[in-house]
């Protein structure tokens, strides 16, 4: 907003102890011990006064009241505003119905203190079990086994419990997360696929098993929660009529209610070129949300029309995905999977929309800009070898 020209009063109000702060290295640097807390912040302290931007952390917003345009906090008074966008992010799942959940030692993953609790926790463990295969989940058991071949620990070991039979099945497909499975178990990684968990056992209030619905018992001095989250608006249940997820809906320009603007992973919006109402948890996707939210809050009334992008790095590995495919009907292979080189690209109804790949990063730009042009080659001209920049210079 300041950069679009905007002179008038900016809260940034945030339920976080600390100033906004790079997430995606919790999960990634910071477990691996490849990052300090001096890496994460997103700006320097004096940006914010440069800027004039009011900063209050650690405080949370408890309601909204769309008629007073004011939100409610919890020990301070109201704030009243002109614009309000709502990027609340998501919190993460805790499986409160399981025995011994609440166990010391059972941990999640979603801010700086829950990354720095689980790198001090894991420091000591012998048995570290991580249960979800989500991209959390798979990236923390990536980052400790890393640091376990870096520091020569033989003794740590890191055992990730899943319910689907691949990591990223749902997202990516079998073939991918086998691959992905199969690079984890290289560097060490156990897996328990297919598998439920039934209970977390504990001594003297310290988590030290899990217990499987099959009876096997797996020791455990650390547990990290990889399970999904789910977006953070219990707030705003009263403003608003919530998705059954939790999600809120907005038009194209990111709008919920007059003066009311969304962003991030709670905005369930429109994609471009029709492909229906999508939710999406993705860093650099909240990142383009803002930008649009932003320029609508000041009266430009953009429809936004970004391509979803997001990656995932593990072991030096990273792969990129760009477009949303909730659902396909043929994923179309280039390049081999085995090896890390590779491109897939996710057809639905006759319609590329997606690309996943790893080793491709020109290809995947050009897709990209493809995709937000709407000018993907059918499926039948993309199983064919496919130059890409020629399709895009044409």
């Amino acid at each position: 907003m300041r950069t679009e020209g905007f002179g008038g009063r900016l809260v940034l109000v945030g339920a976080d102890p600390a100033a906004p702060y790079d997430r995606t290295k919790l999960s990634k640097g910071f477990l691996a011990g490849k990052a300090d807390k001096k890496a994460l912040p997103l700006r320097q302290s004096d940006f914010y006064k440069q800027h004039r931007i009011e900063v209050l952390t650690d405080t949370r917003v408890t309601g909204l009241n769309l008629a007073r345009q004011q939100l409610t906090m919890a020990g301070r008074d109201p704030l009243r505003y002109d614009k309000l966008l709502l990027a609340p992010g998501c919190q993460p799942n805790t499986l409160p119905q399981l025995p011994g959940h609440d166990l010391a030692g059972v941990l999640p993953l979603r801010t700086a203190q829950d990354a720095e609790a689980i790198r001090e926790a894991a420091a000591n463990a012998k048995h570290v079990v991580i249960i979800g295969s989500s991209f959390i989940g798979m990236e923390a058991a990536a980052s400790l086994a890393a640091e376990n071949e870096e520091q020569g620990n033989q003794e740590r070991r890191i055992t990730v419990i899943a319910r689907d039979k691949e990591p990223f099945e749902k997202v990516l497909g079998p073939k991918i997360g086998a691959m992905f499975r199969n690079l984890h178990s290289r560097h060490g990684v156990r897996f328990k696929a297919e598998a439920e968990v039934q209970a977390l056992e504990g001594e003297n209030g310290r988590v030290t098993a899990v217990r499987l619905v099959s009876g096997q018992r797996l020791p455990a001095d650390v547990v990290v929660l990889g399970v999904g989250v789910r977006p953070a608006t219990e707030f705003l249940a009263e403003a608003f009529e919530l998705d059954k997820d939790g999600g809120l809906r907005v038009d194209a320009h990111l709008r919920a209610a007059e003066h009311v603007y969304v962003a991030g992973d709670v905005a369930r919006f429109p994609l471009a070129a029709g492909l229906g109402q999508h939710r999406i948890e993705h860093w650099r996707l909240a990142q383009q949300h803002g930008a649009c939210a932003a320029r609508n809050m000041l009266g430009y009334e953009t429809a936004f029309a970004e391509v979803p992008f997001f990656w995932t790095q593990q072991y030096g590995k990273s792969l990129r995905y760009a477009g949303h495919a909730a659902e396909w009907d043929e994923i179309i292979f280039h390049g081999d999977v085995r090896r890390h080189d590779f491109l897939a690209l996710y057809a639905h109804r006759n319609r590329l929309v997606a690309a996943a790949a790893l080793g491709r990063d020109d290809d995947m730009m050009i897709i990209e800009e493809l995709l937000r042009r709407d000018q993907m080659p059918t499926p039948t001209a993309a199983r064919r070898k496919t130059n890409w920049a020629k399709l895009l210079d044409g």
